[in-house]
């Protein structure tokens, strides 16, 4: 059975930020924390179907909401990405009331500006990041993690330098889809969408059973 809590914070832009908690009543020694991109949605397509994966294969699961809204503009975006990244940490540490084994940051695009900075409040050794369209500034603190990195031939956000780059590492796992967009989607064929969308998350599934503790 799965509990659903949600866990609110009163964020510094002003707003109250409601972050989805869903855990197994049975217990479980795997977490995995989804930091969505930009518009801030955690029910796009990969991020939805990355979700029942990491659940059905027992991981206990936090959607992290950001309290920022898209046009701030009274404060620079260091600032932005640094109140943001203390907001999630504040969330991930409430959520923590036990000890967890092996933790797994799936992030999407700009939450990766999140994701990689929190990295070193814990022990790298129990973090497997699962990224999904990271971009070119992401890429030095990328490779310098255990993961596995999902984008599109056709992402205008990571260029091929930075894709050849990744394919260097042996800690990570490159997954290139030809053709696709930001998105992971072909933009005129719906079908070859689903069917990239059904590829991807069973490659994010494969992932999470291979390296979670049970």
């Amino acid at each position: 059975m799965i509990n659903r809590s949600i866990i609110t914070i009163n964020s510094r832009f002003g707003r109250e930020a409601n972050n989805m908690f869903l855990s197994h009543s049975e217990g479980s020694r795997n977490l995995a924390i989804l930091f969505p991109g930009r518009k801030n949605s955690t029910d796009v397509p990969t991020l939805y179907y990355a979700r029942k994966a990491a659940l059905l294969a027992g991981c206990d699961f936090l959607s992290l909401e950001y309290g920022y809204r898209a046009n701030v503009s009274t404060m620079s975006r260091t600032e932005i990405i640094d109140t943001v990244k203390d907001e999630c940490l504040e969330v991930i540490n409430r959520c923590m009331k036990k000890e967890y084994e092996r933790i797994f940051f799936i992030s999407k695009s700009m939450g990766h500006f999140f994701s990689l900075r929190i990295t070193d409040k814990f022990d790298k050794k129990i973090i497997k990041h699962i990224c999904y369209t990271p971009i070119d500034e992401h890429v030095i603190e990328i490779v310098k993690n255990e993961c596995i990195v999902f984008t599109g031939t056709k992402d205008k956000l990571l260029s091929e330098e930075s894709r050849n780059e990744l394919a260097k590492y042996s800690n990570v796992v490159l997954i290139q889809v030809e053709n696709a967009v930001h998105s992971l989607e072909i933009e005129d064929d719906y079908k070859q969408s689903i069917r990239i969308l059904e590829y991807i998350t069973d490659k994010c599934s494969d992932f999470i059973r291979e390296n979670m503790v049970v």
